[in-house]
């Protein structure tokens, strides 16, 4: 509380406002991350401080609210504010809706049907897209986290009706998820085990994709085909049918055995070209955010 105050009265009688206070004069991006009780946190003078200092175009990269106090922000948080601070904003006043992840689908109370996508590409995306500017909305079944306002879903369904309504506002949208091609009617109790044979019937579900091109004619997506088998040119031309059925601005394709990996090999597939990305998903994350800056 001390210190924003005297930051936006322009006082510098310490090593840390004095450092403020000349960044500011010089231009230099400045991130806050305050920490303090609660009750500091919320009295107006520190909000007018921390009102008056933003709109100096100081960001802040917001505390954590346990026990009464307003704990300093996580390392995480920390980071990509100050990514997002240091980044050229090449996306900056656009909404941006990515999916991530696995869906899953009820068989019963205890049982269920999913796939091995770990979500890291698709919140790479998300973070990314944050630290070039853009508002991020990450449709996902996992936790908050600090660069996305998340929808939370589990379900092919449910990812179908959090996805219409987020793009009905967006300026693009990233179909990153894994989203369950089948589903099953739920039972409601818990099928009984020592049975020698059990039937499932399945039913394909929705394609999302398909459902935000009917709603949002001009929008522009990105989409991610995973395969198994097959060289680059039989992923390639999985992803241009894809490409070309949908109306994509370019499709992200990889062989489904990056799965849960930290690095992965993928196509970026437009409908003449194909290049190749190779390195850790963080970074894969970093090029697709770039290539949409270039589309929008």
């Amino acid at each position: 509380a001390n210190t924003v105050g005297k930051m936006a009265a322009a006082i510098d009688d310490t090593p840390v406002t004095t450092c403020a206070t000349t960044a500011l004069g010089a231009g230099v991006p400045v991130v806050v991350a305050p920490a303090m009780h609660e009750p500091m946190y919320d009295h107006p003078g520190v909000l007018d401080a921390i009102d008056r200092v933003e709109s100096w175009g100081v960001s802040f990269a917001d505390p954590r609210i346990e026990e009464g106090k307003a704990k300093i922000a996580t390392e995480e948080t920390i980071v990509t504010e100050v990514a997002r601070a240091a980044t050229p904003d090449a996306l900056a006043g656009e909404h941006v809706v990515v999916t991530s992840g696995a869906t899953t689908e009820s068989i019963d109370p205890v049982r269920a049907l999913s796939n091995r996508a770990s979500g890291k590409t698709g919140r790479a995306v998300a973070r990314a897209c944050y630290v070039r500017g853009a508002d991020v909305t990450l449709v996902h079944d996992g936790p908050e986290v600090p660069y996305a306002t998340v929808e939370p879903v589990e379900s092919a369904a449910e990812m179908h009706d959090a996805v219409l309504a987020s793009v009905a506002e967006a300026d693009a949208f990233v179909s990153a998820a894994a989203v369950s091609d089948y589903t099953v009617e739920a039972r409601d109790g818990k099928i009984r085990s020592g049975q020698e044979r059990l039937t499932l019937e399945l039913e394909p579900t929705p394609k999302v994709v398909d459902a935000v091109r009917e709603a949002r004619s001009d929008l522009p997506i990105v989409g991610f085909k995973a395969e198994t088998g097959g060289d680059d040119e039989d992923i390639a031309a999985a992803a241009r049918e894809v490409l070309e059925r949908v109306g994509m601005a370019f499709v992200v394709a990889n062989d489904a055995g990056v799965m849960g990996e930290d690095r992965t090999r993928a196509l970026f597939v437009r409908p003449d070209s194909a290049s190749t990305f190779e390195g850790e998903k963080v970074k894969l994350g970093a090029r697709v955010a770039e290539e949409l800056a270039e589309q929008l």
